[in-house]
């Protein structure tokens, strides 16, 4: 009488077969977490964009503010509660900046943002990497392009994601015309 040996797996096929579905499903993690860290990096770039809107939307509600400019990389001092009292075109452009930057900070981490004219836009980085951005390093020139026409400025947003490099910066860059 013959033996049949091919009665069913040995245990080295169960093995392969265990470590190819182990593999499958270690790539199927990698996916899901890869999936969830660029939500998260496009959910921030979709919140600077709306950042960056409002703060144009502010500007072309005070027109006589941007014409003067007082939102052209403005120093912030003292700030009037503007939603109480009657503010001056000027005091009003320092609220907004002011107002504009608190939600950039609350709702960006490490958010922070400029209005100013600037002839190169795409510019402007943390150059002594210590997480926060200077005047300087956010590289606002006053200038605009001869090309591009004198009253066009510049709104300059920066976040930190945890997808890049630690501790460095995103930029959204929006040109804009009231």
């Amino acid at each position: 009488m013959l033996m049949n040996r091919n009665q069913g797996f040995t245990l080295l096929e169960v093995l392969i077969a265990v470590l190819i579905l182990g593999v499958g499903l270690l790539g199927m993690a990698k996916l899901q977490t890869a999936g969830l860290q660029n939500t998260y990096s496009a959910n921030l770039r979709t919140i600077a964009t709306q950042m960056a809107y409002e703060m144009t939307d502010r500007i072309r509600a005070n027109k006589a503010g941007f014409k003067t400019p007082s939102y052209n990389n403005p120093t912030i001092g003292a700030v009037s509660d503007c939603t109480s009292i009657d503010c001056s075109t000027d005091a009003m452009a320092q609220y907004d900046i002011d107002q504009w930057n608190t939600a950039l900070a609350n709702n960006l981490v490490g958010g922070q943002g400029v209005v100013c004219r600037d002839n190169t836009p795409n510019d402007g980085a943390d150059d002594n990497s210590d997480g926060t951005l200077s005047s300087t390093e956010m590289a606002c020139d006053d200038v605009t392009s001869s090309g591009m026409g004198a009253d066009i400025y510049v709104v300059k947003i920066w976040w930190q994601d945890e997808r890049g490099t630690p501790g460095a910066f995103r930029r959204f860059v929006i040109p804009f015309v009231p």
